[in-house]
């Protein structure tokens, strides 16, 4: 397996993607000088060309053009459901959103990616075994095993993280009352049974 030439940014950005006459949006989870990750629940086929509108912090719109590398489907909502990105065009908006983030975060990979005022946590993986770093400030967005992708349980945050979450309905907006180690049995609301979906807590 190839290492990724480009480091990836954690950030979640508003994105609009268009295929043909097929119009959907999305949220970015990840991004890199080369690539991003769109979360969405209407991933396209590997190979797919798309036309990509990214809405920046600073108010700015950057157009791009990428091709799905890999899609990730699966009706268990605390997972990554979306698909990869490798990026034909860019514009100059992009380019220079990339180049601020990287300044932010450091242009290169060091052991110690502790930026001021972040602090991280190594957290073991239940399914695998595998050792994850995770920003304590993304407690609340459930994060995954970067090596199998199941949900990591922060049991050694308990006496700082909530035994329950409160998540909102995507489709009556109905609030459910959710325990954490029950996101990744695909939870349903309880007023009109849709999946409740991890990024949607209140």
């Amino acid at each position: 397996m190839s290492k990724r030439q480009f480091n990836r940014h954690t950030k979640r950005l508003e994105t609009v993607f268009v295929t043909g006459t097929e119009r959907y949006s999305g949220i970015t989870s990840d991004v890199s000088d080369n690539g991003l990750f769109i979360r969405t629940r209407n991933p396209f086929a590997p190979g797919s060309i798309l036309d990509i509108e990214t809405y920046l912090p600073d108010g700015k719109t950057s157009k791009l053009k990428g091709r799905v590398k890999n899609a990730i489907k699966t009706p268990i909502s605390a997972l990554k459901n979306g698909m990869g990105i490798e990026l034909i065009e860019k514009d100059s908006n992009y380019i220079n959103f990339i180049k601020t983030i990287s300044g932010e975060n450091g242009s290169s990979t060091s052991a110690t990616h502790q930026t001021s005022g972040t602090k991280f946590s190594i957290l073991p993986c239940r399914n695998c075994g595998a050792k994850n770093r995770v920003k304590e400030e993304s407690a609340q967005l459930v994060p995954k095993c970067g090596k199998c992708g199941q949900p990591l349980i922060l049991q050694e945050k308990a006496s700082h993280q909530p035994e329950y979450l409160m998540l909102a309905c995507s489709n009556c907006r109905a609030k459910n009352k959710v325990a954490r180690e029950k996101l990744s049995l695909n939870p349903r609301c309880g007023k009109c049974g849709t999946s409740l979906r991890a990024e949607d807590i209140v």
